[in-house]
């Protein structure tokens, strides 16, 4: 029988064991991503009384972003499972090292993509039609991004790579929730 194969009891039971250790888990993951999701739509609801300019800019640095993102996120994921699997094989040492390696990659990464939304920030900029406030705002935060993109993209592979892969769920979930709230 393979390993992923089950029996339809074994599908549709319900077993109060499983159930407690899979809310044990999830829990965390989703209240972190809660409380991060309503601190993203809180810090967005105080650019709109800020001014149009404002959360424009700020649209159009989220969507760069997160088209930047992409690429990391991958990485992260893939990291998670990498990193998993091998503590669960009783290889931390492995693990260590795949984390190690992964956190190099996504600073390198990140560099890089940081270098090219700097040097492409006019040509990011044309391709919106927006005023000259805008436009300098946008400009701005652009900047500010390409220069610290590489903090926050170290900050996301280590989050979800080392922590959630090595299965440290409760301290992501403190620290997450508290940073997008506390600042």
């Amino acid at each position: 029988r393979a390993p992923a194969a089950a029996r339809i009891n074994e599908l549709f039971g319900f077993n109060r064991e499983f159930f407690k250790k899979y809310l044990k888990i999830t829990l965390p993951v989703v209240f972190g991503d809660l409380g991060w999701a309503l601190g993203i739509t809180t810090y967005n609801m105080a650019y709109a009384r800020i001014g149009t300019e404002a959360i424009a800019s700020i649209n159009i640095v989220a969507t760069i972003e997160e088209l930047a993102y992409v690429f990391f996120m991958a990485i992260s994921v893939a990291g998670a499972i990498m990193v998993g699997n091998r503590i669960g094989a009783g290889e931390e040492d492995k693990a260590y090292s795949y984390a190690k390696r992964l956190i190099i990659l996504g600073i390198l990464g990140a560099l890089l993509v940081g270098l090219l939304i700097f040097i492409n920030v006019d040509r990011i900029l044309s391709l919106y039609q927006i005023n000259s406030i805008t436009s300098n705002n946008t400009r701005m935060i652009l900047m500010i991004l390409s220069l610290t993109f590489w903090i926050k993209v170290t900050n996301m592979v280590i989050f979800l790579t080392v922590l959630r892969g090595g299965g440290d769920i409760r301290f992501g979930f403190i620290l997450d929730v508290s940073l997008i709230w506390g600042v």
